[in-house]
């Protein structure tokens, strides 16, 4: 063969046909295996990370003489699930009487219910799970609360869920509810309890005992947990403009300092106000014993094929409404399912119910033989050495 001919030789388009199939098909049976080691690193990530935050926060308590210390579960739209260490600094004498979510709070509240209160760790950073990763918390029958006088109330625990469906038929797995608060933008609307309310916030925690770091699994009392969020617009009037958690250099000793405060009807109701369940800065939460972790966008694939879903609120990354687009009228909205993305009308208990009847692996809807497949893993806690165990 000349030197001309090895030069100018080349492949055939059926070679670069065959080339390219082959190619194709390596793509094709790489990217599920390589999606799936991805997914499975992320859930042992997930897992881990979970571990992490109730093993800091069961540290905690250990080291404390005399303060239970607890694991909170927090979730910003746009971000991603935390684990908080949290510290317990003292009780609080708080009001819970707003009925309908329509009262604001009277002039001179009188304490209805008194609420340990806790403040993250200072030496301890939020533990946050791999984005799309959640965990939520298993609350029996008859542990969510549409208000402490009963149902009509608006302050209770997951009062959107209990208004939603009756709380006492089963239990539900709850999602952490601490930024899907609204906020008014009328600049009409001054006083804070309009602006933004704080029995909006609620979520769940794993709870241990001081100096043992034993798990208080019995303990189902609600309890607050004291978190500045970033709301301008109530920081120019009383209290929050003498008392600025969000610029807290030591949040713990600023709010021990308040519990600490006299007695008289003024002093009550300025700490009510300040940290109490109405008040933006603080979220109601209750100890449980079982948690789920698994990711969104499974869920909304498994919601979009039993209840006509089409995935998840893209500004939450969950099924929750974005609440800077909720509507204000004389009553503040609180969390709220975004309808839009359901074929059929839905309320916020019912996505919830089947959200955990997929988490347990029981067919979503009653009467339905089919079990969509879960990527869930439910963990207890141990009682001693109060670690997760699937």
């Amino acid at each position: 063969m000349s030197r001309t001919s090895r030069i100018g030789g080349g492949f055939t388009i059926t070679e670069l046909l065959v080339v390219i199939v082959i190619f194709v098909l390596v793509i094709g049976i790489a990217i599920p295996a390589f999606t799936s080691m991805v997914r499975s690193s992320e859930r042992s990530l997930a897992e881990n990370q979970l571990r992490v935050g109730l093993s800091s926060a069961r540290d905690a308590a250990i080291q404390s003489p005399s303060s239970d210390a607890a694991a909170v579960f927090f979730f910003q739209p746009g971000g991603r699930v935390s684990v908080v260490p949290c510290i317990s600094v003292g009780f609080l004498d708080d009001y819970a009487g707003l009925v309908d979510g329509q009262t604001p709070l009277p002039a001179s509240p009188t304490p209805t219910v008194r609420r340990e209160v806790f403040v993250p760790l200072a030496t301890a950073a939020p533990i946050q799970l791999p984005r799309n990763w959640s965990v939520r918390g298993y609350t029996p029958p008859n542990t969510l609360t549409a208000g402490a006088g009963g149902q009509g109330e608006a302050n209770g625990w997951y009062d959107s869920l209990a208004q939603g469906g009756d709380p006492s038929a089963e239990g539900l797995w709850v999602f952490p509810e601490t930024h899907l608060y609204y906020i008014n933008p009328d600049p009409n609307r001054t006083d804070e309890d309009a602006v933004a309310r704080g029995w909006q916030r609620q979520t769940f925690m794993v709870r241990f005992r001081n100096g043992t770091g034993e798990l208080d699994g019995g303990n189902r009392s609600l309890s607050l947990v004291v978190d500045p969020v970033a709301v301008p617009k109530i920081r120019d009037r009383e209290p929050f403009n003498a008392v600025r958690l969000d610029q807290a250099s030591d949040l713990a000793a600023t709010v021990k300092r308040e519990l600490g405060g006299g007695l008289t009807v003024p002093e009550r109701t300025r700490r009510i106000k300040l940290l109490g369940d109405v008040s933006i800065d603080s979220v109601l939460a209750r100890p449980v014993t079982e948690l789920a972790v698994y990711n969104e966008r499974s869920l909304a694939a498994a919601l979009a094929r039993k209840l006509g879903g089409r995935g998840l609120n893209r500004v939450t990354g969950t099924v929750y409404q974005d609440p800077a687009t909720q509507q204000s009228g004389a009553e503040i909205p609180g969390p709220a399912i975004d309808t839009g993305l359901f074929a059929q009308p839905r309320t916020l208990f019912g996505v919830n119910e089947a959200i955990g009847r997929w988490i347990e692996g029981r067919p979503m809807i009653d009467g339905d033989p089919e079990i969509v497949e879960t990527d869930s893993r439910i963990f207890t806690l141990q009682r001693y050495l109060g670690q997760a165990q699937e």
